[in-house]
């Protein structure tokens, strides 16, 4: 159960008024207590009775300010014990029935919670666990089952959550506990990091970035010098900028909803270009690359090009492991560019990179609001050398038959089953390096 309570000084304003038609529309709180209303019955009904409560609670003195509105939606059982100006006493009820429960019950119930100094977990889902199946006003419902817990138990799982399942043969609902622990991370380091653009509006950004970066490093030159720097200058920015500023969750949140996804065309059989073998389509290739291009393709790269490439970069793309994005590289260039360029042109001369230097981050992307299973995220499309579509149907049927042909042993195996992108239907490796030797580029570029 939600319960919102808003000391919302006059509802009578406009403002106010989207404030909460998108606290409700959002949130879904099901009884709204608001204080400072400023509006009797007959206001509240002509600007608010559209909100989804049908029952209600108007507390307005006449010609005053204060007021106080209690509002419930219809699954929530409250009984109004009393009421004045300044407040609305009220009781909940667990139980839906013509039935009232019964008192003694419930006192011994919360005597035993107290003594035992437990509490209820609360849920998620249906409301009742129990339903007799009875027709008409004979019907009752109530929560007979719930999990309870001591305050330390609590503080040691601090994320678990119960949740009521649909019902199935019984009279009573299942109900799962999730027990999940808040982890504090014993060290910075596993948090992952990001610079943070707002840090370039402070002036001491760059003194700390001139700093880290200077600093001396032992056994590392090339990539793997650079690789060292930017650690390094990423624990200084880290510890400097953590008191700075911080995201404004809200307006994150407002920002996502405003962002639209683009819709994908859909590729039909009838818009597909009919298969042609290889050699037919590079038969009808023209040589493209003159000895002019070769000879521009074939310089030396220089420290120029790799700035130019850096800068054209977009600012605030996804940054890899490390946290660095282009815009750190391209404000703080003066004090990193030399370093850069050295270690960039060390990898196109010699073509050899470490393995950690080329790890990126891969994020799945929800086409759904809440996704729980793995059709509700996007596909991750790539290409793969020497791999066609045909290969992973391959290697998907021997997986399920060596699964379904498993018949011993307490170990289990689970297979997800994924979109697989189109992508490898429109590109094959043995076609894309016969045109780019048939329009003349070099083998240095092919391979």
């Amino acid at each position: 159960m939600r319960i919102l309570s808003w000391n919302c000084q006059g509802l009578g304003n406009p403002w106010t008024s989207c404030s909460l038609c998108k606290i409700v529309r959002e949130q879904a709180p099901n009884v709204c207590f608001l204080m400072e209303t400023q509006l009797d019955k007959d206001g509240f009904e002509k600007l608010y009775g559209e909100l989804p409560y049908p029952n209600k609670i108007i507390v307005k003195k006449l010609d005053s300010g204060g007021g106080l509105n209690l509002l419930w939606k219809d699954d929530i059982r409250m009984d109004l014990i009393n009421f004045t100006d300044n407040h609305v006493l009220t009781k909940f009820s667990e139980k839906l029935s013509k039935r009232p429960a019964q008192a003694s019950q419930v006192e011994d119930f919360r005597a035993a919670m107290e003594e035992c100094h437990s509490e209820d977990l609360g849920f998620k889902g249906y409301p009742y666990t129990w339903n007799n199946k009875w027709p008409g006003e004979a019907n009752t419902k109530i929560r007979l089952d719930r999990a309870v817990t001591t305050r330390e138990w609590r503080e040691k799982f601090q994320l678990s959550s119960v949740v009521h399942l649909a019902p199935h043969a019984s009279d009573h609902l299942p109900i799962v506990l999730h027990t999940q622990k808040f982890e504090k991370h014993s060290r910075e380091g596993r948090r992952g990091f990001k610079f943070e653009e707002s840090w370039l509006l402070w002036e001491e950004c760059e003194a700390i970035v001139q700093e880290a970066w200077t600093m001396e490093h032992n056994g590392g030159h090339g990539l793997v010098g650079i690789k060292q720097k930017i650690q390094s200058c990423g624990d200084q920015l880290r510890a400097w900028g953590f008191s700075k500023a911080r995201p404004n969750s809200e307006d994150i949140k407002q920002l996502q909803k405003r962002s639209e996804t683009l819709s994908m065309k859909v590729t039909t059989e009838a818009s597909k270009a009919k298969f042609l073998e290889v050699d037919d389509c590079l038969s009808i290739v023209e040589h493209k690359v003159t000895p002019d291009m070769q000879q521009i393709l074939s310089s030396d790269f220089t420290s120029g090009e790799i700035k130019i490439a850096v800068f054209q970069m977009g600012p605030t793309k996804a940054p890899g492991p490390d946290g660095m994005n282009a815009l750190f590289y391209q404000k703080v260039w003066h004090i990193v560019g030399d370093n850069v360029v050295n270690a960039v042109l060390d990898y196109l001369h010699s073509g050899v990179v470490g393995p950690d230097i080329n790890h990126t981050n891969i994020v799945l992307i929800p086409k759904t609001k809440s996704p729980e299973r793995m059709s509700d995220f996007r596909p991750i499309s790539a290409f793969v050398p020497g791999r066609l579509i045909t290969d992973n149907v391959l290697v998907a049927y021997e997986v399920l038959h060596s699964m379904h042909s498993r018949k011993k042993g307490k170990k289990g195996f689970l297979a997800l089953k994924l979109d697989i992108s189109k992508a490898y239907d429109h590109v094959e490796w043995n076609f894309l390096q016969g045109i780019m030797i048939k329009l003349g580029f070099l083998d240095r570029w092919i391979q």
